[in-house]
């Protein structure tokens, strides 16, 4: 009797610690199991884009926000990273007013980044510099040929305040921008998003969708007329 009193803390003891490695194994392996599975967009990767409307270095102030849409998918194997019709942002970081003496306006943009098919932004680096048309060397021409009469001389004055043209970054304008370092995804919430972006399909701008109305509306009607 003595003997099973001993054996049976033993026991519960070796039990316990057996139940204790179970569970820290199966904890473990929950663990892994659940561990997201990441893949990555390498740096340098080319984004495509145009500019959705007109910005002017007459208009423009430096902190303007200034939106671009993706023109072609991006794609990390057969998963779309990145899908046509997506927005990206830059940003007006410097305006130059067009000026007396035939100067021209500057405008540049920062390109910051664009939104991927999951949600979030990645990191982009461009810039886009334009500049007006400078009217320096006309006025060189126009003042030493006004210089050479005396009729015309006192016109020099008046063409010295003559401004140059302003700088404009046109919609639809084409720009290459590209991702800013290494980009990690979620491979579960892009093959989810994947799912939807596939059943609800890209999107298209008002432009596209009036004129399908208006084939089709079109196609009606010659079928009345036959």
């Amino acid at each position: 009797m003595r003997l099973n009193h001993v054996w049976v803390p033993v026991i519960c003891l070796a039990s316990a610690i057996a139940f204790a490695q179970e569970t820290a194994g199966a904890q473990q392996s929950v663990q892994v199991a659940t561990a997201p599975s990441l893949i990555t967009l390498p740096d340098a990767t080319p984004v495509l884009l145009r500019t959705k409307q007109t910005f002017s270095s007459a208009s423009a102030k430096v902190g303007d926000r200034v939106p671009f849409r993706v023109t072609e998918d991006v794609k990390t194997g057969d998963l779309i990273a990145i899908p046509r019709g997506a927005e990206a942002w830059g940003i007006v970081t410097a305006v130059k007013p067009r000026a007396r003496k035939g100067r021209a306006g500057s405008l540049d943009i920062d390109i910051q980044y664009v939104q991927l098919l999951t949600g979030e932004h990645a990191t982009l680096r461009a810039q886009e510099h334009s500049k007006g048309v400078g009217k320096q060397a006309d006025m060189g021409l126009n003042m030493g040929e006004l210089g050479a009469t005396v009729v015309g001389l006192p016109l020099v004055p008046l063409l010295m305040l003559e401004k140059g043209g302003d700088a404009k970054l046109l919609a639809n304008t084409k720009i290459t921008a590209y991702l800013n370092g290494n980009v990690q995804v979620d491979l579960a919430a892009l093959e989810h998003a994947q799912r939807r972006y596939i059943t609800k399909g890209p999107r298209r701008s008002p432009f596209f969708v009036d004129r399908v109305i208006g084939r089709m509306c079109l196609q009606s009607f010659v079928a009345m007329l036959n």
